[in-house]
């Protein structure tokens, strides 16, 4: 596996001002690039929350920016990197670390949510870890979204 950093706030340590204008520019293009599939900004988010009192598994699904918004609130730090397409959100709190993979949804997949939102279809019972899930490993409901390859950034290659 090849990770490839996006954005990481560690680096801006010794500069914080520098840090916040890159997050923003960066926040901007993912947001645009993500507006711009097929279903304009909706996403799954499927990870781990850190608190206090231990790790959850986790998972949401709607519009980036505003699920971003949220998990931004209460962070201190953010890393955003790509590994062979998959595109992962790491954030640091004073409880703990919370890791999500993001994954563009396809309009089968927005239907799919939206018939077990309303109590039907052939997942209605399940979940909605297991629905995630479900989302989450068909390439019917999600796509991954290769973001770094977008970007036009290539892994380094070891010497």
């Amino acid at each position: 596996m090849s990770k490839i950093t996006i954005y990481n706030s560690l680096d801006y340590l010794d500069n914080p001002d520098d840090g916040c204008e890159v997050w923003n520019t960066e926040r901007r293009l993912l947001l645009d690039f993500f507006r711009k599939l097929p279903c304009e900004g909706q996403v799954i988010m499927q990870g781990t929350v850190g608190r206090w009192n231990g790790t959850f598994p986790a998972g949401k699904t709607g519009i980036l920016e505003l699920l971003l918004s949220e998990l931004m609130e209460c962070a201190d730090d953010v890393e955003i990197y790509d590994e062979n397409g998959h595109l992962f959100i790491r954030t640091t709190h004073h409880d703990g670390s919370s890791l999500f993979e993001v994954k563009a949804l396809t309009g089968a997949g927005l239907n799919a949510i939206e018939a077990f939102t309303k109590g039907r279809g052939r997942w209605y019972g399940l979940s909605d870890k297991d629905l995630h899930d479900k989302l989450m490993n068909s390439s019917r409901y999600t796509h991954l979204p290769k973001y770094a390859k977008h970007l036009g950034i290539m892994p380094i290659k070891a010497a």
